[in-house]
């Protein structure tokens, strides 16, 4: 009986809902200045209904060649995902890290809906920020969970035709399918696991704003990626609608470790793309 339980309250998590997506919580566990003597701001704007959302600016005092505002992924809060690119700003690249409504010390209740909605406000923001601290170039980075929301929010940006480079990092656009994988991947959950088509929601998935957006994209995805397997990274880079695009195949990769293992292979690579787009 404990079993079946835990499958029945599984399945309800899941039912006709997209926010059991999020797992924020509000832990403070590091400092960007005593973990990596980065220097950083703390930013706090409103939401659209007004919640207090708190942002970081991470910087170098003579990083100047771009801005990246980037959304990390579905758990913890960004004092643990700004390492992701604590090694950036020495190269010229500042970065706004930012974390929607009951993350970290952004005010509210975690929903996917808000995050969508937080998310344009972020992107306001950093452009707002661009354009007043001279930064050449503007990127938008989205990390597992973070890809699929800001992925959503191009769509109300006005600006989005101005970015230099989105990335869309181990991410996925059918909320549907990652449910499918979740309950499939488990002995206990296997034999439901169809009814995810039924039970979860697709009514923020981004699949139509990939399809319509003409800026730069560079989809990047682990082949051993255990969190959000690999063919979905495949899924994302076939429904883009642009002619600039490209896919990093990270050959035994695991979830969004592109920057972390690999003997700082992608970074050189990346930042060689920065300096073309």
């Amino acid at each position: 009986m404990p079993i079946i339980l835990k499958v029945l309250s599984l399945l309800l998590m899941f039912s006709a809902c997209t926010n059991y997506f999020l797992l924020p919580d509000r832990f403070h566990y590091s400092d960007p200045r005593n973990e990596s003597h980065l220097e950083y701001e703390d930013i706090y704007f409103a939401s659209l209904e007004n919640l207090k959302l708190h942002a970081q600016l991470i910087k170098d005092k003579s990083a100047r060649k771009g801005l990246m505002v980037f959304f990390h992924g579905n758990a913890e809060n960004l004092s643990s995902h700004y390492l992701n690119f604590s090694w950036i700003p020495p190269e010229g690249y500042d970065y706004l890290i930012v974390d929607w409504r009951g993350y970290g010390r952004s005010w509210g209740e975690a929903q996917v809906e808000g995050a969508i909605s937080d998310s344009i406000k972020a992107l306001e923001l950093a452009w707002e920020l661009k354009e007043k601290r001279g930064y050449k170039k503007f990127i938008v980075y989205g990390q597992s969970m973070g890809g699929a929301i800001v992925a959503k929010a191009l769509s109300a940006f006005k600006m989005t035709e101005k970015i230099n480079l989105l990335v869309l990092d181990s991410t996925f656009y059918d909320y549907k399918k990652i449910a499918f994988d979740a309950l499939s991947g488990h002995f206990m959950t296997f034999l439901f696991s169809p009814l995810s088509y039924v039970l979860v929601t697709n009514e923020y998935s981004p699949e139509n704003e990939l399809k319509h957006l003409s800026i730069p994209i560079l989809v990047v995805h682990g082949t051993s990626d255990q969190t959000i397997p690999f063919k979905h990274g495949k899924d994302v880079f076939g429904q883009l609608g642009t002619a600039k695009k490209w896919f990093w195949e990270i050959e035994g990769g695991n979830h969004i470790d592109i920057f972390m293992r690999h003997d700082g292979k992608y970074r050189k690579q990346f930042l060689e793309l920065l300096e073309t787009i």
